[in-house]
């Protein structure tokens, strides 16, 4: 039985995508450094809506992460609430994290508890009545180091503009894209880092990183549409940390920030875009505004202290569930306790069935595929069955659960 501080992932694609890694990569690897053990059991290459297990592989997880907390992100799909539902079921706590707004997605409010990227976004869950909402904001991958938050190039013409953002927020870009086609602003170059095809270079990780801190300014101009409102602020923070200065659309997650006139700009409209801009076109006005919106996100944004968060989220749910369990389910546990066995044996024969599929035991196909009761009195199989669980369970589930 799996230890009850155990948390283990379920992403919806891999490292390269900007919310899996964020939302799961960077807070495993904080737990496994603070002593919990923490595990990603999926991360597909290409993002995925749903999960790619069958109900047999649904059952043998579910097992296997009994007494822990699964983090599902951005799933949805009738597998993903099959295995909502079975855990929930079995006890073992769920945890929905959530950037966007998706209203037809109704796996968050199964879910025991829901995380948001922005406070707007835990505001609507908590409305529709999810109990046990909580927001935590994006951390700063990777900063500027401090002298490059001072240093300003000392030209008013002939800077540098940048954008970063999806093909879904191109649309409310273009207005103020166009704008630095006027005569006044011809001269700042503009550069858009995107996966929109009209895009100026196509985004990477790799290509953010890289030009972000060679640019002057940075613009962040967001729709009005409630799904562009519910966005965090991890952009802003992006720009932020390399010392670049920003204006932004007054989103609730930019405001907690960026503070108008001190370190950025808020910006309702395009002519808000306009005379930012031409107030950031003075050298010293952007090393003021550069230096004041590095130091106040410094030490506030970064790995560390938003992993810090995660952890007592965790532990607060856990706290919780067992008071819980004291108060009222003392007879749900007894009933737990009574199917044990049975649970146990039944996955011991999923893993069998599985790793002859995958040639790594050696035992006849003829055996293992039989019935449970017949698992259970045939001793010397179930031995061996159940050494393969003792012997490798993580590098064995680790290797079949990330199959991609």
């Amino acid at each position: 039985m799996v230890s009850k501080r155990n948390v283990y992932w379920l992403l919806f694609s891999d490292r390269k995508t900007g919310s899996s890694r964020m939302h799961g990569f960077l807070v495993d690897e904080y737990l496994k450094k603070n002593g919990v053990d923490s595990s990603i059991l999926l991360s597909p290459r290409d993002p995925i809506s749903d999960l790619p297990w069958n109900d047999g592989d649904i059952e043998l997880i579910s097992y296997y992460v009994q007494g822990g907390i699964v983090f599902f992100q951005k799933l949805e799909g009738p597998r993903t609430e099959a295995l909502v539902h079975r855990l929930k079921q079995e006890g073992t706590l769920t945890v929905y994290g959530i950037g966007d707004f998706r209203p037809e997605n109704r796996i968050p409010h199964l879910c025991d508890a829901i995380v948001c990227s922005s406070e707007d976004l835990a505001e609507y869950y908590r409305f529709h009545g999810s109990q046990q909402v909580v927001y935590i904001p994006d951390p700063v991958e990777r900063w500027s180091p401090p002298e490059r938050a001072r240093h300003v190039r000392p030209i008013s013409r002939g800077l540098k503009a940048c954008w970063v953002g999806s093909s879904t927020n191109w649309g409310p870009f273009e207005p103020v894209a166009r704008m630095f086609q006027e005569e006044e602003f011809r001269d700042i170059e503009l550069v858009s880092i995107s996966d929109h095809p009209q895009a100026t270079l196509r985004w990477s990780e790799e290509t953010v990183h890289r030009v972000v801190p060679e640019c002057d300014i940075a613009v962040l101009p967001t729709g009005n549409d409630f799904k562009y409102q519910v966005k965090s602020n991890n952009r802003a923070l992006l720009f932020m940390a390399h010392g670049v200065p920003l204006v932004a659309s007054p989103l609730r997650s930019y405001k907690e920030v960026i503070h108008h006139g001190w370190n950025g700009y808020l910006a309702e409209d395009v002519q808000g875009f306009r005379a930012a801009v031409r107030e950031l076109r003075d050298p010293e006005k952007r090393k003021v505004i550069a230096w004041n919106a590095y130091s106040s996100i410094v030490g506030r944004y970064d790995v560390d202290s938003f992993g810090a968060r995660w952890k007592n989220f965790f532990e607060s749910l856990l706290e919780s569930r067992d008071h819980r369990s004291r108060d009222g389910s003392i007879e749900a546990g007894r009933m737990r306790d009574k199917t044990r066995g049975w649970l146990k044996a039944k996955a011991d024969l999923r893993v069998a069935q599985t790793t002859i599929r995958c040639g790594q035991l050696n035992l006849p196909r003829k055996l293992v595929a039989r019935n449970l009761p017949t698992i259970i009195s045939r001793p010397e199989l179930y031995k061996e069955v159940a050494a393969v669980i003792r012997e490798r369970p993580k590098s064995f589930f680790l290797r079949w659960f990330t199959p991609y």
